[in-house]
């Protein structure tokens, strides 16, 4: 079953000026994400990442096409459903990490979809343990190292249970051993992941599959090696060659 459907999907932003011509931002994307999937997505600035994002979380409305998560169109009137199968884990955790507690901050999303004291314990124990950071529970957040607040933001969305996490740049600002061990927390996790980022051997280590994005179209998805290996196809839409592949 597919945990997120992306059919035909536009997006323009209006005009700078009054009668400008909208900046298409997103043009006539079309791929799906099988439950449990990891799935990278890749391209050059301005290529369209973080807008398609935003358009499968909901926090821009196409201006053409459709997205499904779990089943459901993405719509005003099916937010409220479709955040609790979806997480986003923003780029700067200082953007999501709002409260004083790691615990607090965790528990955030279960209190306020109506758990019960008990259910939100519960939540809460399960998405520390599940990130590796149970002994940061009652830690202030601006205590955390970057690699600390990153895992504690994604815990923040396996506390709702989400089935579809959408990273936005997961690796940026980590030093290597952070890097790592987020690498190994994301492949341990069983939900589906669509993983934007420009470091292409973090994607190639975590994503089976890869979308390439250049000036808002998906111009190839397919295997992840035999994309990411492809050094004409990628130095074609303002990429290089992981380094996974130069140095050998």
């Amino acid at each position: 079953m597919n945990i997120l459907e992306l059919e035909s999907l536009n997006y323009a932003y209006p005009g700078a000026r009054r009668g400008e011509a909208p900046i298409a931002a997103v043009a006539d994307v079309s791929f799906q994400i099988a439950e449990g999937e990891n799935v990278g997505l890749v391209g050059a600035n301005g290529a369209g990442k973080s807008t398609l994002l935003k358009l499968i979380c909901g926090l821009l409305e196409p201006t053409g096409g459709h997205v499904s998560v779990a089943g459901t169109e993405v719509r005003k009137e099916t937010l409220g459903q479709i955040r609790k199968d979806l997480g986003y884990v923003f780029q700067d955790s200082d953007d999501q990490l709002f409260t004083s507690t790691v615990y607090d901050d965790i528990a955030f999303g279960p209190r306020n979809y109506g758990y019960t004291p008990e259910q939100t314990r519960a939540a809460v124990e399960k998405a520390l343990a599940a990130v590796h950071i149970e002994s940061l529970k009652d830690r202030a957040v601006f205590r955390l190292s970057g690699g600390e607040k990153k895992l504690a933001a994604i815990a923040t969305v396996l506390s709702m249970g989400s089935r579809l996490m959408l990273l936005d740049e997961p690796s940026v600002g980590l030093d290597p051993r952070n890097r790592r061990n987020l690498m190994e927390v994301i492949q341990s996790l069983p939900c589906a992941k669509l993983i934007a980022s420009h470091d292409l051997d973090f994607i190639y280590d975590t994503c089976s599959r890869v979308v390439v994005l250049f000036k808002g179209r998906a111009v190839r998805v397919g295997d992840t090696r035999q994309i990411l290996a492809d050094r004409a196809f990628l130095e074609a839409n303002g990429l290089e060659l992981p380094l996974s592949f130069v140095t050998r």
